[in-house]
C-alpha cells in the first residue's frame, strides 16, 4: 500500500465520520463499500474493523477524560 493510499484512505475514514455523525446513518456502508473495491474483503472487513474500534475508543475516551475535568489531557 502506498503512503498515498495510506492517506486517501485515512481521509475518507475521516469523512464517513463526519457523514455518520451529521446525518447519524451511511458512514460504515460507505466506508466498507469504498474499501471493497480497493481491496480483497478479508483486508477491507479487517481495516473497517480496526477504524470502528479506534473511532469508539476515541470517543469513550475523550467522555472519560470530560467526566474527570480533564478536557484537555489529550
Amino acid at each position: 500500500m502506498t503512503p498515498l493510499m495510506m492517506a486517501a484512505l485515512g481521509s475518507l475514514m475521516v469523512a464517513t465520520a463526519f457523514l455518520s455523525g451529521l446525518f447519524g446513518m451511511a458512514g460504515g456502508l460507505i466506508l466498507i463499500g469504498v474499501l471493497l473495491t480497493l481491496m480483497p474483503l478479508p483486508s477491507a472487513m479487517v481495516l473497517h474493523a480496526i477504524s470502528t474500534v479506534a473511532g469508539y475508543y476515541l470517543i469513550y475516551g475523550s467522555w472519560l477524560l470530560l467526566a474527570r475535568g480533564n478536557a484537555f489531557a489529550f
